[in-house]
């Protein structure tokens, strides 16, 4: 009973914690990764395993017993690597925990809502980089994908204060009617007399034919 109750105590804590993280200032697709950790629903070999038991548990990129969310995002070398190229402690990392889920609820007690925004970015750029190098052998330099993600994070951010919140607050030109006694032309008001609607349209014709020779446009739609 006692260990039924801690796992569904863990429950409750990893379903508050994942609401947090729609909260966090950073891409939906950063925010989405998030969610899924929470959820244990990445596609770990342990994961995998559990759906198709043909599937084996073993690292594919240093060979350890179990690929879990842990492993993959913390502690396999390959994560590690990049890792150290943040800006975040390695003892930060450091300290019993049984999943991704249970380093983030650690380090949210420590970091503001912008770093944690920045760790969960770097956790899916390891997610990214590990996929990129398991199935595409793609590789590169990985003490540099950190700040790499942390940049993106920055520029998306930057992005959102640029935004106009209400565009109607720009100097933006709406149309009205002209006055009585008055034509708009290309947004140039024109003074005339009006002498009969039929009479009116084609000297407002002949303006605009004149406006348009006088650009020298030989055609006018």
């Amino acid at each position: 009973m006692g260990n039924e109750a801690q796992a569904s105590a863990s429950g409750n804590g990893n379903k508050t914690f994942s609401k947090s993280i729609w909260k966090l200032d950073v891409p939906p697709r950063i925010k989405l990764f998030g969610g899924k950790v929470c959820a244990h629903a990445l596609a770990t070999k342990c994961n995998l395993a559990k759906r198709i038991p043909s599937v084996g548990m073993n690292c594919e990129i240093c060979g350890a017993l179990e690929e879990s969310n842990l492993h993959a995002l913390f502690l396999c070398p390959f994560a590690m690597e990049i890792w150290v190229g943040s800006t975040f402690g390695v003892d930060l990392l450091q300290g019993m925990a049984s999943s991704a889920t249970d380093v983030l609820g650690r380090v949210a007690d420590i970091l503001d809502t912008a770093q944690l925004g920045d760790f969960l970015a770097i956790m899916w750029e390891c997610w990214n980089a590990r996929n990129r190098f398991i199935f595409s052998a793609k590789d590169g330099w990985r003490g540099g994908l950190a700040s790499r993600a942390v940049g993106f994070v920055k520029s998306f951010r930057e992005m959102k204060e640029q935004e106009v919140k209400d565009p109607y607050e720009q100097n933006t030109q709406f149309w009205k009617p002209p006055d009585s006694g008055e034509v708009v032309l290309a947004g140039v008001e024109q003074q005339m007399e009006f002498h009969g609607a039929e009479l009116e349209e084609a000297r407002a014709c002949l303006f605009a034919l004149k406006a348009v020779i006088a650009h020298g446009f030989r055609r006018g739609v």
